[in-house]
């Protein structure tokens, strides 16, 4: 059957009738040298069949002894092998293709890695260069054409930044940072930058962080950051009008899990055994971020997180983008431990999605819970029974007057965590009433009372409620006015001096009552600190110290600093970025500048102006020609030790 030969065709004869122009020579060789020795011996043979098909023949010779020793014959047993051989034979093409694609993907993606660097570092100056040009006199077209330059700088800088983040995700050379981190400052720090975004269509942003969220959580805050940043500008991008909300829960998973973080094969997160200690709690952090805008079909759902995939062909015209940020978002969720969907109740009815992650967190007196709690209601309230917020705003009243639900409710909810009596309306029509009329009148009347009979503290609301303001000024309370402004336009657009929103004579209206401007989107943080600063003004104020409220302060601005004693250095090899730094520092009124084209004319200057003390501040870009920033940072602390009174900021 392996030869198509009948036996009586092949009985007696030697099997040299099977070779043909393709049997191996060496392997008859082998034989004959084996029947020489009289040896066993086993080769893989080609050979031919009666109808002239080749076939492997693997054949196996033994000789046969007698007690005497004397040769006898041999025993041959044949194989046919060719089905094994040509298997064997894919096998290896397999897997060198594999090799091949491999080592062409992996080169493919560190070429991406090395020209998005490359391509950045003169983009980056060319958008800086952009806003700078943007805050000198020009005319209604060039301010056009300077912002027409901005923007799709800033485009282009978003495409070759997701296809650096995939390229390291395909090359598996993306890995996390694990630090402490408050998990509180990364949404507001998301919340204020995709909030630029959003009042560009006037889009309302707010957010919720549950109080059971320790107040200190380790992770990768960057990744984090990135995460909600992808998903905060995807919102914004695709919805035209109405409220994105971001909310945030947390509950406790097995400690064991902690070990695991590690499973995704695409990004290892860098822990290592100091990371973990036994009495640690892992998190299982949960965001959602809903918006009201185009929403999904279930196919569109479907594809969502598919690298390179938009909602339709016409998407990536109107609206930009690679169609990466989700998908990259969602590995990077995977690799911190959870996962990432969205949800959708159709087109036009908006979409919610989902992120959830793994950090872990010390247990001590801020970081506190029982190991066995599982749902959030179980957690402590680590927010909301906060008592390092300061006591001046203890019990203090404050009416809050706010269109939007979410804004409203998001707000009132945090002032009441920080012990303030909130009283929300929305709209200053019901403000309004509330102040004038009584609570529950029938009669459509006024009832005579005055605001004098309500006792209140603040009062927050928008800049356009002119009636309000007219009212609370007429009845000369002791009040302080805390105005939410959306951002002026080139604030929005790049490098912008936001008092500029504040050019009504807010200050002729107010006469001498406290009174700050807070920027939508209202972050949480900086409206305490507004209020609190309020509080420390009524105070001075009481005191009988002249005290004037600067209508153009703004809470979280960046404020001109005219302070020409402190002495900057700038190390920094690429021309364009030193160009942006001295244009913006000197805009901000720093005039001691000094420069450096690498790290080792940065060393020379710290060495030459006095040491370790020379600078107040040191700009330091990490990849320099002759020395890096890493490696000057180094050198400064083997010179000098703790001795050195510079803050080094590092610049990448």
């Amino acid at each position: 059957r392996m030869t198509g030969y009948s036996e009586s065709e092949t009985l007696g004869r030697n099997c040299r009738f099977l070779q043909g122009p393709n049997t191996e020579q060496s392997a008859i060789a082998a034989l004959r040298q084996a029947v020489s020795q009289r040896k066993s011996c086993a080769v893989e043979l080609t050979n031919y069949r009666k109808n002239g098909e080749m076939f492997i023949n693997y054949l196996s010779l033994t000789p046969i002894f007698d007690n005497d020793g004397k040769l006898q014959h041999y025993v041959g047993i044949q194989s046919d092998i060719t089905e094994l051989i040509q298997r064997k034979k894919a096998e290896i093409e397999a897997k060198d293709a594999a090799d091949k694609a491999l080592s062409a993907n992996e080169a493919k993606s560190q070429f991406l890695a090395r020209m998005s660097h490359e391509i950045r570092t003169p983009l980056n100056g060319m958008i800086a260069v952009g806003q700078l040009l943007g805050e000198t006199r020009l005319t209604h077209q060039q301010r056009d054409l300077v912002n027409t330059i901005r923007c799709s700088g800033e485009t282009l800088l978003a495409l070759i930044t997701d296809i650096l983040d995939f390229s390291k995700i395909e090359a598996n050379k993306l890995s996390l940072y694990i630090h402490d981190f408050s998990l509180q400052s990364i949404i507001e720090d998301t919340i204020e930058i995709a909030g630029l975004k959003a009042a560009q269509k006037k889009l309302h942003v707010a957010y919720s962080l549950s109080p059971h969220v320790p107040e200190t959580l380790r992770g990768d805050s960057t990744r984090i950051k990135q995460v909600l940043l992808n998903v905060l500008y995807n919102a914004v991008k695709f919805t035209e009008s109405g409220i994105i909300l971001l909310e945030a829960s947390v509950q406790i998973c097995d400690t064991k899990m902690l070990s695991h973080m590690d499973a995704n094969n695409v990004i290892v997160p860098s822990y290592s055994k100091s990371d973990i200690s036994e009495n640690d709690i892992l998190y299982l952090i949960h965001f959602s971020v809903k918006d009201t805008g185009l929403g999904m079909t279930p196919e569109g759902l479907s594809r969502l997180f598919v690298s390179f995939s938009q909602l339709e062909e016409m998407s990536t015209r109107r609206y930009g983008g690679t169609g990466l940020g989700l998908a990259i978002s969602k590995k990077l969720c995977e690799a911190m431990g959870g996962e990432m969907w969205a949800e959708s109740k159709g087109l036009g009815m908006g979409s919610t999605f989902h992120c959830t992650l793994k950090c872990h967190a010390r247990q001590n007196r801020s970081n506190t819970g029982s190991k066995n709690a599982i749902l959030e209601k179980d957690l402590p309230e680590t927010q909301s029974t906060d008592k390092s917020y300061s006591n001046s705003l203890d019990g203090k009243a404050c009416l809050l007057v706010e269109e939007n639900d979410a804004v409203r409710e998001s707000l009132a909810k945090a002032m009441r965590a920080w012990g303030l009596k909130v009283t929300p309306f929305s709209s200053e029509e019901s403000a309004l009433t509330y102040l004038v009329w009584p609570s529950g009148s029938s009669s459509g009347r006024p009832s005579g009372r005055t605001m004098n009979n309500i006792l209140l503290d603040f009062v927050i609301m928008d800049k356009d409620c002119k009636g309000l303001m007219k009212a609370l000024v007429e009845q000369k309370r002791d009040i302080s006015i805390a105005f939410i402004v959306w951002p002026a336009a080139d604030e929005i657009n790049g490098i912008g001096d936001t008092s500029k929103n504040l050019k009504t004579p807010l200050e002729n209206d107010l006469g001498t009552l406290p009174h700050l401007c807070v920027q939508r989107p209202v972050r949480h943080g900086r409206l305490k600190s507004a209020l609190e600063e309020l509080c420390s003004t009524k105070r001075l104020l009481a005191m009988n110290k002249v005290v004037k409220c600067d209508v153009k302060k703004e809470m979280g601005s960046p404020q001109a600093v005219q302070d020409e004693k402190c002495r900057i250095l700038i190390a920094e090899d690429n021309v364009i970025n030193m160009k942006v730094c001295l244009s913006i520092l000197t805009r901000l009124g720093f005039a001691n500048i000094t420069t450096a084209e690498d790290g080792v004319i940065a060393l020379e200057q710290i060495e030459s102006k006095g040491g370790p003390n020379a600078f107040d501040v040191i700009f330091m870009d990490l990849h320099m020609p002759r020395k890096g920033g890493m490696e000057v940072v180094k050198e400064l602390k083997e010179r000098y030790g703790d001795k050195i009174g510079s803050k080094i900021v590092a610049v990448t």
